[in-house]
């Protein structure tokens, strides 16, 4: 039985062996020297789709050889389901205060599990002899736990924050919100003040792009529950080429206040 805690490859969106042009969300089938007119598709749906992961061979006995005597490249690109919730496993030994990084920004409702048992949120009287406190810093991605003595194995359980996207066109200003009451912007996955490619959750940097963009919308919007952008020089400065819109992608929360 396959882990409720794993995502799954939903769909194969794309499948070549040879020579594509483009990359990720953008890749392309040449006229020659691709495997597009085999079955290459329905071989990795037999292998991959409904699997958390999966193994695929790279070689021309697997795919044949449409170029012969030519580098080739095998090039795949899938849609995956989110997990509903994540599970970290991390270990500390013994200190005044480990500092575990996690894996993952802005988990909600999490539990800290040792040895299967849930430690946090319980009260002290609960936790493993020797832990003297456990805080989540949820903003900064920390998990603190301070301890006298003793070796643990903690597991980290919580939901996955919720992605929400936004486009703002050059020279407008909005206000752009976590729909969620109490919510605020815990983590600013991208943003790009230019020509942005790409769909929600694909997004990457065009030709054009303000460097700014990133530590701009996180100074205005990390933290708030709604924010005020401006898609202009105002915000970004100027970079030298022309923009067409303001694109955010953010992960919204919690207030860790």
């Amino acid at each position: 039985n396959r882990s409720s805690d794993l995502g799954v490859i939903e769909s194969i969106d794309f499948v070549d062996f040879g020579l594509p042009t483009g990359g990720c969300g953008n890749y392309g089938h040449r006229s020659t020297c691709t495997s597009m007119n085999t079955s290459a598709s329905d071989k990795v749906e037999e292998l991959c789709r409904g699997e958390s992961s999966c193994t695929v061979p790279s070689g021309a006995d697997f795919w044949g050889d449409p170029c012969n005597g030519t580098v080739k490249q095998l090039s795949i690109q899938v849609t995956c389901s989110e997990p509903d919730d994540i599970v970290a496993n991390v270990q500390t030994t013994v200190g005044i205060r480990s500092e575990i990084f996690l894996p993952f920004y802005g988990l909600e409702d999490i539990e800290v599990q040792e040895s299967g048992n849930v430690i946090w949120p319980r009260s002290e009287s609960q936790w493993p002899s020797g832990i003297v406190d456990i805080q989540y810093l949820r903003h900064d991605n920390i998990l603190q736990v301070s301890f006298i003595s003793g070796s643990y194995s903690f597991s980290v359980r919580g939901e996955k924050p919720e992605r929400h996207c936004f486009s703002v066109p050059a020279g407008a200003t909005q206000w752009i919100s976590c729909p969620e009451e109490g919510s605020v912007f815990t983590r600013i996955l991208f943003a790009s003040f230019g020509t942005p490619e790409g769909y929600c959750g694909m997004r990457r940097r065009g030709n054009c792009h303000a460097g700014s963009s990133m530590m701009q919308v996180g100074r205005y919007c990390r933290g708030s529950g709604r924010c005020e952008v401006k898609a202009d020089s105002s915000m970004f400065g100027y970079f030298g080429c022309e923009p067409s819109e303001l694109v955010v992608e953010a992960y919204c929360g919690r207030s860790w206040n």
